[in-house]
């Protein structure tokens, strides 16, 4: 007996020290699926031979992906074996939903039923390493292919996070749950706290699909808000780490980056990149999935094309695209048609089949029947009435609050756009109160200082016309010398604070004018570039500018302790551009606050006003330029 029972003891050791091992090499073989060290999986001799043709191709698919069609219908038409290892059910479904998903552009609901039943798999067998791999797919697919509810996306993220078993795949959780929650706007903010996380793993990580993943994602959210020049470094990164991948399946993805880069540099009117990055889209490989990015190509040739004035090639590029995009949009008509098709035929003989079953009951079935779907009928009106009624008054409810909503949503737009009407009245209010204190600062430094003279100087005529004490000549001379002195500043103060030189000839004249009296001074070198101003504009607007103008000069002159300051007029189709530099000591931007003062907070309110743009770039010790772009359309 004791015997028997050593002998059982000894088996099971063994046959559970068999399992750690065949758990160890299942483990290592998926560790270097996973993280694309393709060379170094092996077939080993713990595995049956359906799981190795599975493990095989998987490879072959990971190393070609532009697979042989005879691969693709080998795994299409293979069943599962009754008996197979754990790694070969799930990789045979894990390989049926590759075929749908990378095969045709169709069947992405049906490639998520097997990804499913591979997560089935995994969580039966609480394996968290195949639960990953399962989810990865699940979470690409939501990705690439926007399934109907998307949101249970989060769900899986959950999923992800309970089987975390090591830091990439907590790397590769947080970028899905990042792209995903950017992409489909659930929280609609971008997370800087996990940017700066996924940053900081990419200075460390060697995992060249993962890193190109991330900086795709960083990348798309700085075009997002317009900094296409950061948006452009993260995509040519994330195109670097796919060079560094040995095979060619990522080809697909290198040309999404290319179209990326085509479109970033686009927007920031770098055409020549932009033709560079389309020309290298044709040196890569293509394959049957990547037939839906050629029409990307043609259209944005066409684009460059007609930049270029190669109208013809711009028409042939165009007609492509519209060719290809209704070749497509016919192809899923037909499918759709086709899957509509299925099902009404499958709806049509279940029919058939039911009403011969029911020829062939006996009368008094029949009978019974007859009485139970009128039962059933009443019941179902009854309850369809009770619902119908519910759901109206529901409707109606949501009708009244939607309207409320509604309503409440134009008080609040009626109340904002009030608001910012006083902000831009008392702008302008406290603009013109500026002026007006510094046209009486004027008036008491300047012109009052020489009344007063001027005063005096009159008494002592007065005075000396009876006492003749000084020669009266001279006297008259200083006196009409002081009259043209008070003059000369009436003039200076009107021509300066109401620009009469604009009411004459123009805010070009005007402006150079300025400049020219005030490097003079040989203080401050002030230039003037100007294009397109043969034609004077509306009054209002140049007085409006060459106030914006001198005001910022004045700023130049008290504050920024420059030698040279370059004022830019450019009229270029209906838009007035004003660009102010200098080289003086610059300022932080960050820590202006624009709701206090009244300087640059009144130029940029009286610039909203026109319904323009208003930008400023400043860096300490290096001087400033500040930008307006004003429509006068």
């Amino acid at each position: 007996m004791k015997i028997k029972i050593t002998f059982i003891i000894l088996f099971l050791l063994v046959l559970s020290q068999t399992r750690v091992l065949s758990q160890a090499i299942f483990y290592k073989e998926i560790n270097f699926l996973r993280k694309y060290e393709l060379d170094s999986v092996k077939f080993n001799s713990e595995f049956d031979e359906f799981t190795n043709s599975m493990i095989s191709w998987q490879l072959k698919f990971l190393k070609e992906f532009n697979i042989y069609q005879k691969q693709f219908n080998y795994i299409n038409k293979i069943p599962l074996p009754k008996k197979t290892s754990i790694l070969g059910a799930f990789l045979y479904y894990i390989n049926r939903g590759d075929y749908l998903f990378y095969k045709f552009n169709n069947k992405n609901i049906e490639a998520n039923e097997f990804y499913l039943k591979s997560l089935e798999i995994a969580l039966k067998n609480k394996n968290k390493q195949l639960v990953c791999e399962s989810l990865k797919k699940i979470l690409n697919l939501n990705r690439l292919s926007y399934l109907d509810g998307n949101s249970t996306y989060m769900h899986y993220i959950k999923l992800y996070k309970e089987n975390n078993y090591d830091t990439l795949e907590f790397f590769y959780r947080k970028y899905y749950q990042s792209s995903l929650s950017f992409q489909y706007g659930v929280n609609d903010k971008w997370n800087r706290n996990l940017e700066k996380e996924l940053i900081n793993f990419l200075k460390k990580s060697k995992n060249h699909l993962l890193n190109s993943k991330i900086n795709q994602l960083i990348g798309s959210y700085y075009h997002k808000i317009e900094n296409n020049k950061l948006a452009i470094e993260y995509e040519l990164e994330a195109f670097n780490n796919l060079k560094n991948i040995k095979y060619n399946y990522k080809s697909t993805t290198k040309k999404i980056i290319l179209i990326s880069l085509i479109r970033y540099s686009l927007f920031s009117n770098n055409n020549s990149k932009s033709q560079y990055y389309l020309n290298l889209i044709d040196t890569l490989k293509n394959n049957k999935h990547e037939e839906r990015f050629k029409k990307y190509s043609f259209f944005y040739q066409s684009y460059l094309d007609t930049i270029n004035n190669n109208y013809k090639s711009a028409y042939f590029n165009l007609a492509q695209y519209l060719s290809l995009t209704e070749t497509q949009n016919i192809e899923d008509n037909a499918t759709t048609f086709q899957k509509l098709e299925t099902k009404y035929q499958t709806v049509k003989k279940e029919k058939e089949n039911l009403q011969l079953k029911q020829d062939n009951l006996e009368i008094e079935n029949k009978r019974k029947q007859n009485l139970n779907l009128l039962i059933a009928s009443i019941l179902t009106f009854l309850l369809g009435s009770i619902i119908a009624t519910l759901v109206l008054k529901n409707s109606k409810r949501k009708t009244k609050l939607a309207e409320q909503e509604n309503e409440l949503e134009k008080q609040k737009n009626i109340t904002f756009l009030k608001e910012q009407e006083i902000t831009t009245i008392n702008a302008m209010v406290a603009g013109q109160e500026k002026e007006r204190k510094q046209i009486a600062e004027d008036l008491h430094d300047n012109l009052g200082s020489v009344l007063a003279t001027l005063k005096l100087h009159f008494e002592n005529l007065k005075i000396n016309r009876e006492r003749k004490k000084t020669n009266q000549k001279t006297l008259f001379d200083k006196t009409e010398n002081l009259i043209d002195e008070a003059y000369l500043k009436v003039r200076s103060i009107a021509h300066a604070k109401n620009a009469g030189v604009i009411a004459n000839q123009g805010l070009l004249v005007a402006v150079q004018m300025m400049a020219e009296k005030i490097s003079s001074s040989n203080k401050i070198k002030i230039e003037v570039i100007h294009f397109g101003l043969d034609k004077r504009l509306e009054n209002s607007l140049e007085i409006t500018v060459f106030r914006i103008t001198q005001e910022l000069i004045t700023n130049i002159i008290k504050h920024a302790e420059a030698t040279k300051a370059t004022i830019n007029l450019s009229l270029y189709e209906k838009n007035l551009n004003l660009i102010i530099e200098d080289n003086g000591l610059g300022f932080d931007t960050n820590k202006i606050n624009f709701k206090r003062g009244m300087g640059l907070h009144s130029i940029k309110t009286r610039i909203a006003h026109l319904k323009g743009t208003f930008n400023i770039d400043a860096t300490l010790g290096k001087g400033s330029s500040i930008l307006m772009d004003i429509p006068i359309g």
